[in-house]
């Protein structure tokens, strides 16, 4: 019995050992291929977990917010409108061409208002997912390229964790760009399968799927336009010559689709761009093509507005910065296209992906780092490929085997870097004041961070730190306007009248035509008492716009201040007339009406007033006013009841309102109301007390 047990167990085992000799390499290439993309899975989700509570910021408000476009998941249909992309977006642009052609992104943007409402973690939690299928995608990528799984591997982590990335995962706007790359990548990897199939069914569908995935791909970004080059590139390299013929024809359907998406741009017009000489326009693509590598290499300082300048003077310290990295890159490509095609492929994927992002005329950031999210693609793959070779070089030259290990502590060490590195970008990212503070450290020379950091500063009751910052703004960039005004502004909310017309004249000399300098410069002079030069100011303002209400408003508060009534009317009245909906200005005519004896007039601007702003107390207190001084105290009464429906603390409406009721002889209602009015207390409470115990009906202690 012993010996026959130890015979079976021998023959088991022999079995189970040809069994594993048989099942051994797919089972561990499954297993690894597994264990690689769940640690990218858990990279590109983990590090993003702290930025999954953070508020929308900056565009997303306009996007997202104020978008009644995203709020009805029945407007889809109307996402593939040209007319949508113009309509909803125009008055941000204030009268420029609205946002590029993105249907797809704001579909998902509908469907999680649709789930989410306006909560941005979910918002939020869309992106995470987008990023991390890219990533996976990534591996993919590089495996096909590269056929090991080591290399997939190390480009799949780098590109799941690299902090470059932030702006376009933490930032929802920017979903059209994740969106984009992961369709591209479906769309290179199903070519591929295609032009390396032979012909069948499953090279059809292949075939079918790829130019799907790329129509999705530009019907969420434009950019990905690029791709039919990009898949140019990978027959190259790649595909047999005996075979091109056959794989560059099914590009043909690629090029109908860019035809159509170009036949398409007319009717939305993209964002105006700035001109550019061409000799300055060259050096700053070199210019721009050096910070992104640098970016890469050397993730630090990352902002919203790199340092930039667009004086053909000031870029040459920028293109000495340029130059060791672009050096770099070509001398790769010229290696790689002697040696590898592979790295030359993944090299060309960065250059070709990126050349929509060196249109350095866009009016905007000249540098983005959301825009190197598809193009790093590319350079992840060349690093996992070089951490690869470095693996083989260690096996084959060095004698000590667990130096072959190296590559791999380098990747880890270098992923757990830049893992740190992105979740404190996260925090950068909390909300729009932190953004633009940070911005402001890392880039002082950045006058629009300047100026946004101190509408941060203003709209938190801080106007000496607002006032710091657009100093800086203005010294850096000494013809912007908008920092004058604000400067301005802020000065006038200080109470440092001098400093405020200062700026006001400062604007004048750049823009004499600005009609809110003037303006304002009108008002401080009448705060002054002197008013021929305010009313110099208000008239040339007046003169400039005909059609603002503004300045005629401020000439006839001035008038009444004055006492000069009828002129003061005559103001107002020009202003009613461009301003027909503002009931400020009809209350101040109103009141200039009743300053000048004329009730009636009154009391039609107050009604029309009432209509724009039915529930603003003071318009029913003073058509109230307006009853009483007619002796129509029922109506009279009316209005002051809405008042305190309105405001049930306005002390002056309840006396007034017992007083109408004590006219018309009802004395209880005026009892209720003057009580009222005594427990609110003041001066109006004291009165309302004489009134009671003059109708004998104070209350008991």
């Amino acid at each position: 019995m012993p010996r026959r047990d130890a015979g079976e167990r021998r023959y088991h085992s022999i079995c189970a050992m040809n069994n594993a000799a048989r099942q051994s390499p797919t089972r561990r290439a499954l297993r690894e291929h597994a264990v690689g993309l769940i640690a990218v899975v858990i990279v590109a989700g983990g590090i993003y977990v702290n930025s999954l509570r953070a508020p929308f910021v900056w565009d997303d408000n306009w996007v997202l917010v104020s978008n009644e476009g995203v709020s009805d998941p029945r407007n889809i249909p109307e996402f593939f409108a040209p007319r949508y992309w113009q309509q909803y977006y125009a008055e941000f642009f204030r009268g420029m061409p609205g946002r590029g052609y993105r249907p797809v992104p704001e579909i998902t943007f509908a469907i999680d208002h649709a789930i989410w409402g306006l909560n941005p973690f979910g918002f939020r939690l869309g992106n995470v997912f987008w990023h991390i299928a890219n990533s996976v995608l990534a591996y993919f990528l590089t495996y096909r390229v590269f056929g090991h799984r080591r290399p997939a591997i190390f480009a799949a982590l780098l590109f799941a964790a690299h902090p470059l990335h932030t702006e376009a995962v933490v930032w929802v706007k920017v979903r059209s760009q994740l969106m984009a790359v992961s369709f591209m990548l479906v769309s290179a990897l199903t070519y591929a399968r295609y032009a390396d199939s032979p012909a069948g069914r499953r090279r059809a569908l292949c075939h079918v799927a790829s130019v799907a995935s790329f129509g999705l791909a530009i019907l969420c970004k434009k950019t990905a336009v690029l791709l039919p080059a990009i898949l140019v590139l990978y027959v190259w390299c790649f595909v047999p010559r005996r075979r091109w013929g056959a794989a560059l024809l099914g590009l043909l359907p690629f090029v109908a689709a860019v035809m159509g998406m170009f036949a398409l741009e007319p009717l939305i017009p993209d964002m105006p761009r700035n001109r550019v000489a061409p000799g300055t326009y060259l050096l700053s693509i070199f210019v721009a093509l050096g910070e992104y590598l640098r970016l890469f290499a050397a993730p630090v300082n990352l902002c919203l507005h790199h340092h930039w300048h667009r004086a053909l003077t000031h870029l040459y310290p920028q293109i000495l910065r340029a130059a060791p990295f672009v050096l770099a890159l070509v001398v790769g490509a010229v290696i790689a296209l002697r040696r590898s095609r592979r790295t030359f492929f993944a090299l060309g994927w960065f250059l070709i992906a990126l050349v929509p992002s060196l249109r350095i005329g866009f009016m905007g950031r000249e540098i983005a780092e959301s825009r190197m999210y598809g193009p790093s693609i590319g350079l992840c793959m060349v690093a996992g490929f070089l951490l690869h070779r470095l693996g083989d070089v260690c096996a084959r030259r060095i004698s000590l085997r667990s130096w072959t290990w190296l590559p791999v502590g380098i990747c880890v060490l270098v992923v757990a870097v830049c893992s740190g590195l992105t979740m404190a970008r996260n925090i950068d990212w909390s909300d729009t004041f932190t953004l633009w503070l940070d911005t402001v450290k890392k880039n002082p020379a950045s006058w629009h961070a300047q100026i946004r950091v101190a509408k941060g500063y203003a709209a938190r009751d801080r106007p000496d730190k607002a006032i710091e910052h657009l100093e800086a703004a203005f010294e850096v960039h000494p013809q912007d306007m908008k920092a004058l005004m604000q400067l301005g502004n802020l000065c006038e909310r200080l109470g440092r009248e001098d400093e405020a017309m200062r700026h006001y004249r400062a604007l004048l000399k750049l823009d004499t035509q600005n009609v809110t300098a003037r303006v304002r410069l009108g008002v401080l002079f009448a705060k002054r008492g002197e008013s021929e030069k305010a009313i110099r100011y208000l008239l040339a303002a007046s003169s400039i716009d005909p059609r603002s209400a503004n300045a005629p408003f401020n000439l006839g508060v001035l008038y009444a201040n004055n006492h000069d009534y009828k002129n003061a009317i005559r103001a107002f009245e020009r202003a009613v007339r461009l301003g027909p909906d503002d009931a400020g200005i009809r209350a101040s005519l109103a009141a200039a009406y009743v300053a000048n004896g004329e009730q009636e007039k009154a009391i039609v601007e107050l009604e029309q007033a009432i209509v724009s702003r039915p529930t603003d107390p003071m318009l029913h207190e003073a058509l109230a006013a307006a009853y009483t001084e007619q002796e129509s105290f029922d109506q009279a009464a009316a209005e002051y009841q809405r008042c305190v429906d309105i405001d049930p603390g306005n002390a002056d409406a309840w006396l007034y309102l017992g007083k109408c009721h004590e006219r018309l002889n009802n004395e209880a209602e005026a009892v209720r109301s003057y009580r009222q009015c005594a427990r609110l207390g003041g001066p109006a409470g004291a009165e309302a007390k004489e009134r009671l115990e003059a109708l004998g009906a104070l209350a008991p202690r």
